[in-house]
């Protein structure tokens, strides 16, 4: 082989060499920084679970107080409406009282 292919193949290799070590020590940086963020993230991520799941439990109880509360809600709306008749019907009774008592002579 001519010179000139040996001396390319030797600067093919004093390149390759270095740009393998930069690669493979960005390669390990990257994994350590990974290996990093996982060990920091982990105990976020199970708290934000914990509250998750909290906030589900919550959830289902204020979905079964909302039901308890529209049922007692229609129960008063119910108990209001016989008060508005008894009102209307002691008013009506008033007003027959009345009716009568200016029918009767006072003394």
């Amino acid at each position: 082989m001519p010179w000139w292919v040996w001396l390319s193949l030797a600067l093919f290799g004093v390149i390759l060499l270095p740009a393998t070590i930069v690669a493979v020590r960005a390669m390990l940086r990257l994994n350590r920084a990974s290996n990093s963020l996982n060990a920091e993230l982990e105990p976020r991520l199970a708290r934000l679970q914990a509250q998750t799941e909290d906030l589900n439990v919550l959830s289902a109880r204020a979905t079964a107080s909302t039901e308890r509360t529209k049922e007692r809600i229609a129960a008063l709306q119910i108990s209001l409406s016989r008060i508005q008749t008894f009102a209307w019907a002691l008013r009506d009774v008033q007003a027959f009282v009345g009716g009568v008592r200016g029918l009767v002579p006072r003394k």
